[in-house]
């Protein structure tokens, strides 16, 4: 039996994380879980226990808070086993703006022009990640067994349904029985994998992990627009759909990635597309209630 630390396991990923290895979908005996909202904070200890696997997801919203965070993990780490596999979540949002609308993959030069093309909340997380890569290739270097995973966009009974996600909203939407509608006025290309499906590709990505960090694109490859998939949400559960009638095709905002390594190295094949991990979704909240 496996043991895994989880390090940011009261966010969405996280919470995931820790749901998939309840259903037993994986031989995990022991989980020890870090985070903010939590009595054990990963600042706060002074030792990490012994374990098989590390998950390090931590999202912070400046750089200065993600330095403090990781320099910590880094001390804990003086001495402790290097055959330990870390897998630290990093994000698409490291590519930066998508501005040739076709699929990121992992072998793509990391370009600050692009990233500057965003604003707000996604340029400092985007720049957040980036930092923290070079952190964990760094680690790599040193002896310990690390791997990236950079994860697209998801769904799965812990999506947070009254944010800034499109997702979470059209999903809380549907659970409330109200209109759905998108504010975008241009074209809006994305995919979606469903959490159980994310979760199983991390633990894939971990039993390979060796000491060169490879990096991952985790996400699914099955695009759909927007517009198309408000049409079909909306059909399914029978309610309306605003959709604006001046709609820019010109103009697209492309967030989906190249999972052809997956594919390869790992023999990777998602249970769900990106329509049916939505409706998973609906299913999986409305049992719990």
């Amino acid at each position: 039996m496996k043991k895994i630390i989880i390090i940011g396991s009261s966010g969405f990923i996280g919470k995931s994380i820790k749901d998939y290895i309840k259903k037993k979908r994986i031989n995990i005996s022991k989980v020890f879980s870090y985070s903010r909202s939590e009595k054990k904070n990963i600042i706060t200890i002074k030792k990490l226990p012994t374990a098989n696997y590390i998950v390090y997801c931590i999202n912070s919203k400046k750089i200065e808070e993600s330095k403090k965070y990781f320099n910590h993990f880094k001390q804990l780490l003086v001495g402790y086993s290097k055959k330990t596999k870390i897998l630290f979540l990093s994000s698409g949002a490291v590519y930066g703006k998508n501005i040739k609308n076709k699929k990121s993959s992992e072998n793509l030069k990391i370009n600050i022009n692009l990233i500057n093309k965003f604003t707000g909340y996604k340029k400092n997380y985007a720049k957040e990640k980036i930092f923290l890569e070079k952190k964990f290739i760094e680690l790599s270097k040193n002896g310990y067994k690390v791997s990236i995973a950079r994860c697209f966009t998801f769904v799965g009974a812990n999506i947070p349904r009254n944010s800034h996600f499109l997702i979470g909203n059209l999903i809380n939407n549907i659970l409330t029985k109200k209109e759905l509608f998108a504010k975008s006025k241009f074209k809006v290309i994305r995919s979606f994998m469903h959490t159980d499906d994310l979760s199983k590709c991390l633990f894939m990505i971990m039993n390979r992990t060796k000491n060169n960090c490879d990096i991952y694109n985790v996400g699914s490859d099955d695009q759909i627009d927007i517009k198309l998939l408000l049409k079909k949400l909306s059909k399914k559960y029978k309610l309306k759909a605003k959709i604006l009638k001046k709609f820019s095709e010109k103009k697209i905002d492309y967030y989906v990635p190249n999972i052809d390594k997956i594919k390869k190295e790992l023999r990777w094949k998602s249970k769900f597309n990106s329509f049916e991990a939505i409706v998973n979704t609906i299913k999986e909240i409305n049992s719990i209630k």
